[in-house]
């Protein structure tokens, strides 16, 4: 995702979900929206019967994270009509979006707070100023191992198009329900 390393406790709301399965784990990012409920895609969870955990105050993978607090997950609730987990890479990102309940609410601190939610009238222009956090590749295709940040612009959907094209078999669709950061 490029960026630089954040400062601990500067995005209490990032999530690390975790979801172990028959063949490993798939780790997705979210984002903790209540004292016990996080929000993440839908791609990251193929089964509602696998084990999923969520880490919350995690800032280093392989080291010490004195601040980090496991929860597994109780429930998980997705879009009604999110397409099936093995379609995803050939059809558009439409409705892939899950709410995942913690087993028990946590305790907020200043390494784990609920997250900033805009009003539901709110508008992104494009150019509009947004942040991204993860422990996705960087630009030498390498996974950090300390949470990363990165300042990016909205991109409206036609500019957004431009880039990604809109017949590529291999690349999501752009719809009115997509939002492109560049």
């Amino acid at each position: 995702m490029g960026g630089q390393d954040a400062t601990p406790g500067s995005w209490p709301w990032h999530a690390i979900v975790v979801t172990y399965g028959p063949y490993g784990y798939i780790q997705c990012g979210g984002s903790l929206i209540t004292n016990q409920w996080v929000l993440t895609a839908a791609r990251c969870l193929p089964s509602s019967s696998y084990n999923t955990v969520v880490h919350l105050g995690r800032y280093n993978q392989s080291g010490s994270n004195p601040n980090e607090l496991t929860q597994k997950v109780e429930d998980i609730v997705c879009h009604s009509q999110r397409p099936d987990y093995y379609y995803y890479y050939y059809w558009p990102y439409n409705n892939d979006i899950c709410l995942l309940k913690l087993a028990s609410p946590v305790i907020f601190t200043d390494y784990i707070q609920p997250i900033c939610l805009p009003s539901e009238n709110s508008t992104f222009y494009n150019g509009t100023s947004s942040w991204v956090t993860g422990y996705g590749y960087d630009n030498y295709y390498q996974l950090p191992n300390i949470l990363q940040e990165v300042n990016v612009p909205i991109l409206g959907n036609i500019e957004c198009r431009c880039y990604v094209g809109d017949s590529n078999y291999w690349l999501p669709k752009i719809t009115e329900n997509v939002t492109c950061t560049g």
